[in-house]
């Protein structure tokens, strides 16, 4: 699933939750920015999402791109809530990872039970983000 058909599906999860979501196209405006941004009465952050090609091995490397990490954990600083969307091309599974557990290697263990969500993205509810 490419990140465009992750996001679309994931606007339809949570539009039916009443939040707010919004891609962000940020080529030229800031090097690391995550993919989109969401708003509901009781919460607000971004997200960055990643599609992972993970077949075997005991660690799983997220692709991220120059600046996204620093940005994540820059907005961390200043108290901002991010997360880490992760869509599993091998077995159609999504990982949600929050704030402060956010890295660029895991090993399979700390993903499958350090985790705010795994499982299918018609299962992903507001309250996974909280």
């Amino acid at each position: 699933m490419r990140e465009s058909l992750l996001y679309k599906k994931l606007k339809n999860q949570l539009s039916q939750q009443n939040v707010f979501l919004q891609r962000i196209e940020s080529g030229g405006t800031g090097l690391g920015i995550p993919d989109l941004f969401f708003q509901h009465t009781s919460i607000n952050g971004w997200i960055e999402l990643k599609q992972i090609n993970h077949n075997q091995g005991e660690y799983v490397k997220i692709p991220f791109r120059p600046g996204q990490l620093g940005w994540l954990k820059m907005l961390l600083s200043y108290g901002g809530n991010v997360y880490l969307l992760c869509n599993f091309i091998n077995t159609h599974k999504i990982i949600l990872l929050k704030n402060y557990g956010i890295k660029d290697c895991y090993t399979v263990g700390e993903l499958y039970f350090n985790n705010n969500f795994l499982g299918d993205i018609k299962s992903l509810t507001l309250q996974d983000f909280i």
